[in-house]
């Protein structure tokens, strides 16, 4: 395929911005086809209308590239689509990496389809978009489920594989040794963590999982800690993270200090959860090993609550887990240096005080639309 074929008294195009590049020397009536949008256009230069980049787009000798607007059946045979009305374009192929810009476009490509699709959209709809989307639902056939991948709280702390250093993992290769995982949370650099012993960085911590995103990998001997100012009670761990060995106690996250604990392990087959009191067994199926798992574990004064994979474990009477409430952070081992990890993370997030709603499935969404589906992976 070429930019601007003209072919049998048709133009094809790449994208359809590009047909703001054509008209001269063409008839009148002539017709375009854009990959991009999958829909063909034709040429009309008796008109006069507002060209919007969508409908009407102006062409070169007068006159405007109008859209058809018919159903393509490709489009209408997905059954996801992804949506940013910042980053995205109306040229742009509706797949994750390349999301569409409005509602009105994904009205043209989705609308006739009966299949049931999701749509995944980078922040949640505003309210004339949402009045646009159920309009659309309603007099389609698709059942319609939205996926939100915008953050519902900022974390105090986040420490997050995809960007090691802040920069994408610009300054990163493939087995590089770590020295500092940047803080992308609310605090900035004053929780920036540093490591002890050799954490590494792997590019792809499982080939077509977690929608291919980085790790960092823990050899047994390794964590980060910082003592962070400013964070107060009642503290949450959220993790992605997995597991080399369950036959031995590990820690993915603890507080900096052994007199202030707020320590998320596993062991044999049990998470555990520990604050000072007793390490709290949580009755609940601990992580598979060489398995990536989603864990959120909240620490209010010896009342823990705990969900795995995006399932909340219902304790009754609550989870009597302690009352310490950490002054920072360890990710790898606990707050003694014992119990180090043998395994891989891939997200901590640290949430405290009005941050903590203490609802273990507000970021089950968040996962899913940078992680893919399903937990454990």
């Amino acid at each position: 395929m070429s930019a601007g074929r003209l072919a049998f008294s048709s133009l094809e195009v790449d994208q359809a911005s590009q047909l703001g590049n054509y008209g001269v020397g063409l008839p009148n009536l002539t017709r375009a086809w854009a990959w991009s949008r999958r829909v063909w256009y034709y040429l009309d230069r008796t008109i006069s209308v507002t060209p919007d980049g969508i409908m009407f787009i102006a062409a070169q000798g007068g006159g405007f590239w109008v859209c058809e607007q018919r159903p393509d059946a490709y489009s209408e045979s997905l059954d996801e689509f992804w949506y940013d009305n910042a980053a995205g374009s109306n040229d742009n192929t509706g797949a994750r990496g390349s999301p569409i810009q409005s509602v009105s476009e994904l009205a043209h490509r989705a609308k006739g389809g009966s299949t049931d699709a999701v749509l995944y959209v980078a922040a949640a709809l505003s309210d004339s978009e949402s009045a646009l989307f159920d309009k659309m639902s309603s007099e389609g056939k698709r059942d319609w489920t939205i996926v939100n991948g915008a953050l519902p709280v900022t974390p105090k702390c986040m420490y997050d594989a995809r960007s090691i250093d802040g920069l994408g993992n610009a300054t990163l290769i493939d087995g590089q040794i770590l020295t500092t995982w940047k803080n992308l949370g609310s605090v900035g650099a004053l929780g920036d963590v540093t490591a002890t012993g050799s954490p590494t960085y792997r590019a792809v911590a499982s080939a077509g999982k977690l929608r291919n995103a980085p790790s960092v990998a823990f050899p047994g001997n390794a964590y980060f800690r910082r003592a962070i100012t400013g964070l107060s009670a009642p503290i949450t761990w959220v993790t992605i993270a997995k597991f080399h060995d369950r036959s031995v106690q590990q820690t993915l996250v603890d507080g900096s200090d052994g007199s202030n604990r707020c320590t998320l392990m596993a062991f044999s087959s049990l998470w555990y959860m520990y604050a000072g009191g007793l390490a709290t067994p949580l009755g609940f199926t601990g992580p598979t090993s060489g398995t990536y798992h989603y864990a959120h574990a909240s620490f209010p004064s010896n009342a823990g609550v705990f969900a795995a994979n995006g399932t909340v474990h219902d304790a009754s009477p609550p989870l009597e887990v302690g009352t310490q409430m950490v002054a920072g952070i360890t990710i790898g081992a606990d707050a003694t240096n014992a119990t180090p990890l043998s395994g891989e993370v891939v997200l901590v997030f640290a949430l405290d005080g009005e941050e903590n709603k203490l609802d273990a499935t507000m970021f089950n969404d968040y996962m899913l639309y940078h992680f893919g589906s399903g937990f454990p992976q």
